[in-house]
């Protein structure tokens, strides 16, 4: 967000493509905080929702959405398989021993 900061003048339109369930890199300084509230407090955004996704399956898109539900910053939707995707294994790992 710093950077687009520097970047945007008033009168510029910008657009950025985001997950919140993926801002995995709190390292390097990124937080779920920055897309839920900072970005919008100061973009005023139009948002558009993802509605399917064609990586993975719809077995892999639940198991997800089951882990995401935790998450206590997150909008407030699933990730849901477009139809025909092909089938994605999915693996159970208990203490790394494959079930």
């Amino acid at each position: 967000m710093e950077i687009i900061n520097y970047f945007v003048g008033e009168n510029t339109k910008i657009m950025v493509v985001g997950d919140v369930n993926q801002s995995i890199y709190a390292w390097r300084g990124s937080s779920p905080e920055i897309m839920l509230k900072s970005f919008p407090d100061r973009y005023q955004p139009t948002e558009y929702q993802s509605s399917q996704t064609f990586r993975f399956s719809s077995k892999l898109a639940e198991a997800s959405n089951n882990l995401i539900a935790h998450n206590k910053s997150r909008f407030e939707f699933d990730c849901v398989s477009a139809s025909g995707t092909p089938d994605t294994k999915v693996h159970i790992l208990q203490r790394g021993v494959l079930l």
